[in-house]
C-alpha cells in the first residue's frame, strides 16, 4: 500500500554500527513502502532513508539499495518533520498532534527522550548542540539544549511560525496571512536572547512555506505556496531579494545542493 510520508533524512547504515546519518533532508514525498523488513548488510555501507509516517505514527528506515523497510520506530502521534544532529548520532522528530518533539538514537533505533510542552511543533533544525523548533500555536521558536536534553529559551517571533532553517542565523517562515520571513541573529547577543528582524520574502507575498540556507554564504531560498514561486534572498543584507521565479502552483518544500 501507499503510506503518507513527510520529511526524509538520508542516512548511512554501516556494518556493525547501526545507523549513521548524512544529514540530507528531502521533504514532502509520497512513497510506496514494502511490507517486510530487511536486515542490515554484513559489510559495506547501505544508504537508508528515515521517513516520518504520519498515518501510522512511526519513523521508518528504508534501505535505498533494496528498497525495503529495515526498521519501524513508534513515536508520538502524527510525526511531521525530521532533522539530524551535527554528530550524525541522533534524530529529532516533531509531532504536532502530540505537542511533542522526540529525540531518537539513530544507532539503536530507540527513543532517548520526548520533549513536551509545545503548542504545535512543526519544523525542527539543528545547529551545534541546539535544536530549534517552530511552535505554530504559541508563536515561539523553541530552543532545545541537546547536551542537557532540556527545553531552553522560547524566542518570541511574529505570528504563525512554520518552517525554520539554521546556520549563522535562524530563518523562520510564517503561515498565511503573515507574508514575512523572520531573521534571527544567533551570534549576538547570544542564543538565550537573540534579536529578530521581520523581512518580506518576495516568494512569500501570499504566504511563505519553506526555507533553506546555502551553506557558507548569506543566501537562502524561500518557497511561496500560494504564489507558486521560489525566491533567493540575502539575509546578510536584511533579507534583500536576489531573484524570484515562478515555478508552478502549490509550491511546498525546497532543498539546496551544489550539484
Amino acid at each position: 500500500g501507499v503510506e503518507r510520508l513527510r520529511a526524509v533524512p538520508l542516512a548511512l547504515l554501516p556494518a556493525g554500527r547501526g545507523l549513521v546519518l548524512r544529514a540530507l533532508i528531502v521533504a514532502a514525498l509520497l512513497l510506496p513502502l514494502g511490507a517486510g523488513a530487511a536486515p542490515a548488510r554484513d559489510s559495506g555501507g547501505v544508504p537508508v532513508a528515515f521517513v516520518a509516517v504520519e498515518t501510522t505514527s512511526q519513523v521508518v528506515a528504508v534501505d535505498l539499495t533494496t528498497k525495503r523497510v529495515v526498521d519501524r520506530i513508534a513515536v508520538p502521534a502524527g510525526p511531521h518533520n525530521v532533522a539530524t544532529t551535527g554528530d550524525l548520532r541522533y534524530l529529532l522528530v516533531t509531532s504536532p498532534p502530540s505537542k511533542s518533539v522526540t529525540l531518537l538514537d539513530s544507532f539503536t533505533g530507540r527513543i532517548v527522550q520526548t520533549f513536551g510542552g509545545f503548542g504545535r511543533p512543526l519544523d525542527v533544525a539543528v545547529q551545534g548542540r541546539h535544536a530549534f523548533v517552530t511552535d505554530g500555536r504559541s508563536n515561539f521558536l523553541v530552543v532545545i539544549d541537546l547536551d542537557f536534553r532540556a527545553v531552553g529559551p522560547r524566542i518570541v517571533v511574529p505570528r504563525r511560525p512554520q518552517s525554520v532553517a539554521v546556520g549563522d542565523v535562524a530563518l523562520v517562515t510564517h503561515s498565511p496571512p503573515n507574508p514575512y520571513i523572520t531573521i534571527i541573529d544567533l551570534g549576538a547577543p547570544g542564543p538565550l536572547r537573540p534579536g529578530w528582524r521581520p523581512r518580506l520574502a518576495v516568494a512569500a507575498e501570499r504566504g511563505a512555506r519553506d526555507v533553506v540556507e546555502q551553506p557558507d554564504t548569506a543566501y537562502a531560498y524561500v518557497t511561496g505556496r500560494r504564489s507558486g514561486g521560489v525566491a533567493a534572498i540575502d539575509w546578510g543584507r536584511g533579507g534583500v531579494p536576489r531573484w524570484w521565479r515562478r515555478v508552478g502552483s502549490r509550491v511546498e518544500y525546497v532543498s539546496f545542493d551544489y550539484y
